[in-house]
């Protein structure tokens, strides 16, 4: 169960990616390179890292970022328009099936996979099993 510090986070995440999705499906990414959507589009969400490359590395616990295909896979997508969310949680309450049941509605380039873990330990090892 999450605590009221982790809802309230995670209400956040899908306030931010709800908008970086419609955003993204309003202002019309396809076309844009990276540079013209992290500064038009996601320059407000990026914060600090300030470039998706360096967000996604800042998040990445096993340092197995390839730079340079992320960058290509991310100019290829910016030039078909077509996108995937992939949100991994514990748990996903009922609203967060109504924002991505809606938002795979009205962004028809835009695939959103919702996939809820469980954790268990065994030998000391954490499992996590979709």
């Amino acid at each position: 169960m999450l605590g009221s510090n982790q809802r309230r986070l995670s209400r956040r995440f899908y306030r931010q990616a709800s908008f970086i999705v419609l955003q993204a499906a309003d202002l019309g990414v396809q076309g844009l390179d990276p540079g013209q959507l992290e500064s038009q589009v996601l320059a407000t969400q990026l914060g600090p890292a300030g470039t998706v490359l360096a967000a996604v590395e800042a998040d990445d616990q096993q340092y197995g970022v390839d730079r340079s295909a992320f960058q290509e896979g991310l100019a290829r997508a910016l030039a078909d328009g077509s996108f995937r969310l992939v949100i991994v949680l514990d748990s996903a309450p009922d609203e967060l099936l109504q924002v991505v049941g809606y938002l795979e509605l009205v962004a028809d380039k835009i695939d959103i996979d919702l996939v809820t873990v469980t954790a268990y330990e065994a030998d000391g090892f954490r499992v996590l099993v979709p």
